[in-house]
């Protein structure tokens, strides 16, 4: 009699932040990789066939534990945030609500429906000059105010937790009005562009390798004991200063920058070192090389390069 291996069960994903450019190539590569994909969402987004399985919110923790009761999902990954590199007053409640506020919502629900797995993402801003915490500024600040709830969560309720601390995340769709994508512009365009003296750094992972890395921190915490939380780097581990950056965007398109070094000073706590983690996530390297990744988002942005 020949017996017939059960189908694997797909393993359930919650991806918070589903609409964000991280976000959504995370909830198609998770699609891809074979998972059942939830997302949370204030509203209904207009690409629904990412992520078909979308759950709106009202701003109540009553709301996210019916959720996470439904959906019993085997690992949460919590990228919601409102990025600011300031902030003003209007930006406060914003700010604090996706950073702190509804991640402890989420973590709340985990506990009510007995759910033991989350990924955050963190990002290098909170560890200015390279140090332990050194917040580059209140959105950092706040990463790592929500890093101390999810801790308290681990120790007190058993919860299996890692933060992916993460460099600057780029590709070629990314809507953002990012530094790379604002001088990809200017070269399309052939117009000058206004700049820092340029000598601080940049450390650059494409978006389908960070992807990737959140992927890998799933199967690491596989082995992992329950009331842990480990704080991950997520690195090129090859920073480079914004002038190099510029230098290789300009001969990778066959366009000349027409940069005006100088002409805007440093902001305040500026990059002037490459960032190093302490500890870096096991078993994941970038795979995507810089100038591949370079070409790519300058030929979506119109420069056939």
């Amino acid at each position: 009699m020949t017996m017939l291996s059960a189908t694997p069960k797909p393993r359930i994903a919650l991806v918070t932040g589903a609409t964000g450019y991280l976000g959504r190539h995370l909830v198609a590569r998770l699609a891809a990789a074979g998972w059942t994909v939830h997302a949370l969402t204030r509203a209904q987004p207009n690409d629904v066939q990412l992520a078909p399985h979308w759950h709106s919110l009202d701003g109540t923790t009553e709301r996210v534990c019916e959720i996470l009761a439904a959906i019993q999902p085997d690992v949460v990954f919590h990228l919601a945030a409102e990025v600011r590199h300031s902030h003003d007053v209007g930006d406060i409640t914003p700010m604090v609500t996706a950073g702190v506020l509804f991640g402890t919502q989420v973590l709340e629900a985990m506990r009510q429906a007995g759910v033991t797995r989350i990924i955050s993402a963190g990002t290098y801003w909170q560890h200015h000059e390279n140090r332990p915490y050194n917040p580059y500024c209140l959105y950092a600040a706040l990463k790592q105010a929500f890093a101390d709830v999810l801790s308290g969560y681990t120790e007190l309720y058993g919860i299996k937790a890692v933060t992916l601390e993460l460099a600057d995340v780029y590709g070629p769709d990314d809507p953002r009005p990012k530094l790379i994508n604002q001088l990809a512009d200017a070269l399309l365009h052939d117009r000058p562009i206004d700049l820092s003296p340029g000598e601080q750094y940049v450390d650059l992972v494409h978006v389908h390798d960070v992807c990737d890395a959140f992927i890998q921190a799933a199967t690491l915490m596989e082995g992992r004991q329950p009331g842990t939380h480990a704080a991950l780097g997520v690195s090129s581990a090859a920073a480079i200063t914004l002038q190099t950056l510029a230098e290789r965007l300009s001969t990778l398109s066959g366009h000349t920058l027409h940069a005006r070094w100088g002409a805007r000073p440093y902001r305040p706590r500026e990059t002037m070192q490459p960032w190093r983690p302490d500890n870096p996530l096991p078993g994941w390297s970038p795979q995507i090389p810089l100038e591949t990744g370079l070409l790519a988002l300058l030929k979506a942005r119109g420069l056939n390069a």
